[in-house]
């Protein structure tokens, strides 16, 4: 889940159904401040404005995950989404 207040972008009490992750915050916040991006740097993620303000969706293949955590199995957890479910 997100919640984002951002009068100015996104409306009040809206809900969108498309999966996000935290680095989509990222290159949302570099566009809507206008800084430009770190040359040199890869930057993960998608800018999340045309969902906030309803004028597109975002357009990529899956989203993947990766918890080196080590948990039970002794191996690193990795994830990923693909589609609507």
């Amino acid at each position: 889940p997100l919640l984002v207040h951002w009068p100015a972008k996104a409306k009040a009490g809206s809900r969108i159904d498309t999966p996000v992750m935290v680095a989509d915050l990222y290159p949302t916040v570099l566009a809507a401040s206008g800084a430009p991006a770190p040359v040199g740097h890869d930057i993960d993620g998608a800018d999340l404005r045309p969902l906030l303000d309803g004028s597109g969706t975002l357009n990529r293949g899956a989203l993947f995950w990766h918890f080196p955590g080590y948990v039970e199995t002794g191996l690193p957890n990795r994830s990923y989404r693909m589609g609507p479910t």
